[in-house]
């Protein structure tokens, strides 16, 4: 469903960046683009309706507020480095924030690490569409605590940089995923505790252009291609399964039990987490059948 109208549509995208449309010229000088449909927008700011955007020479998609809010939420987080949690009371500092975190399986709006606690939490944004079970499912699986950001409020509102960094950051409802009871099983997927492994691979050598030894150590994950769309695309077809890749332990054993192994094959996947050059890397430590 589209639910913004055209006089809703408070921010286009300009030489890569999210802009508002107080910040920039009226009319096609603005030289701003959809942040959904990426087709040309012209700045209306005259007398009598409020200032806003309009497609020009095309039809509203109807998508822009939505993928706007969605990638503005994302942004701010990344750029702040700090939210409140749900039922917080000051902000929380956050480290190794990183957007569309890919994880076993899914990808998580953003991934991060609470600095005080060490905790590894990920964040959705709900602008129209909130965590599915599939999703929730697949995150708590990965042990990451999760909590949704509900923006929904905001569509149709007179939107202004501050106000939104405001919602995002301290104001807007928040709450914890609820947990999903242990005999529950997803429709469709009788293995809903493992993950379908495509294949490894471990590989070393020299890097001339860095000068230095290497080595990277990597599994593959299928994931099914989901259905539904988000804020950022629309699946008009869709079948098969995506190629997920995590980085995996370098451990001998684990190398031959996984060599021995027909591809594909459901495991259950242990991750775990390291500090490679000062930065916290998620990787898989161990498989089981």
């Amino acid at each position: 469903m589209c639910y913004d109208e055209e006089k809703d549509l408070k921010v286009g995208i300009r030489d890569g960046a999210l802009v508002f449309i107080d910040e920039v010229e009226k009319g096609l000088n603005c030289q701003c683009v959809c942040p959904h449909c990426k087709g040309l927008l012209v700045a209306k700011k005259g007398e009598i309706n409020s200032h806003h955007f309009a497609h020009h020479g095309i039809d509203n998609c109807g998508q822009g507020t939505e993928t706007a809010l969605h990638l503005l939420a994302k942004k701010i987080i990344k750029q702040q480095s700090c939210v409140t949690l749900p039922a917080g009371e000051k902000l929380t500092q956050l480290a190794n924030v990183e957007l569309e975190k890919s994880r076993p399986g899914y990808v998580a709006d953003i991934g991060a690490i609470i600095v005080d606690t060490g905790e590894e939490i990920d964040i959705e944004i709900k602008v129209t569409h909130g965590i599915d079970q599939n999703k929730q499912h697949k995150i708590e699986r990965n042990g990451a605590q999760v909590f949704e950001i509900d923006l929904s409020h905001l569509i149709g509102t007179d939107l202004r940089r501050s106000i939104v960094v405001t919602e995002v950051l301290r104001q807007a409802p928040r709450k914890w995923a609820q947990s999903i009871q242990a005999n529950e099983t997803i429709e469709g997927n009788k293995m809903s505790d493992k993950h379908l492994v495509a294949g490894f691979k471990s590989v070393s050598g020299y890097s001339r252009k860095k000068q230095r030894d290497f080595e990277f150590n990597e599994i593959y994950i299928l994931s099914e291609i989901e259905p539904s769309s988000s804020s950022n695309y629309n699946i008009h077809f869709k079948g098969g399964f995506a190629v997920d890749k995590m980085f995996l332990t370098p451990d001998i054993e684990l190398f031959k039990r996984l060599e021995s192994m027909t591809f594909p094959v459901w495991l259950e996947l242990v991750p775990g987490r390291k500090i490679v050059r000062g930065k916290v890397v998620d990787f898989i430590a161990d498989v089981k059948i």
